[in-house]
């Protein structure tokens, strides 16, 4: 019931282009990936993502489910300077090519944007920290909404800059 409350509440500030359609539901398994190189760390459906390994060179992980949703979580060093600004609006074109950004909130040191393609949804957030940027996206099937949806709230609440 509490969970409820909160994404009806997240969803009503504007975390969603539109609210979700259910709650998380509570058999979900959470587990937590951190990453030391860029020192963040998330949580992630254990049940409903697979994680793959490591990415060489130790800046993060993807995570992949049967549906075809994927999420990505990253760091780098933002060698170019790159602002906070223009850092989510390269992230929401790339990411929504072909379609459309729903949702977008720029802050200092951090963004969030969302939005869907004509066949998926995406939503991303960005932590700047220094000259190092600290990422997740979640994209998934578009007919898979009411179900990614209220895992993006989990992700977008669990997801930390370490330190």
């Amino acid at each position: 019931m509490i969970r409820s409350a909160v994404l009806s509440l997240l969803a009503g500030v504007g975390v969603f282009a539109c609210a979700p359609t259910q709650a998380v539901p509570a058999e979900h398994a959470w587990k937590t990936y951190t990453n030391v190189r860029y020192n963040y760390s998330t949580c992630y459906p254990e049940d409903a993502l697979t994680p793959q390994p490591e990415a060489p060179d130790s800046d993060g992980r993807a995570f992949t489910a049967k549906d075809g949703a994927k999420l990505l979580v990253f760091g780098s060093n933002n060698v170019m300077a790159t602002s906070v600004k223009a850092a989510a609006d390269q992230t929401a074109t790339r990411l929504a090519a072909g379609g459309t950004t729903s949702y977008r909130v720029i802050k200092p040191g951090w963004f969030v944007v969302s939005g869907s393609t004509p066949t998926s949804e995406f939503y991303a957030k960005s932590f700047h920290v220094g000259d190092q940027s600290k990422s997740f996206e979640l994209t998934y099937p578009a007919a898979e909404a009411a179900k990614w949806r209220p895992i993006a709230a989990r992700l977008n609440a669990c997801f930390h800059t370490l330190g």
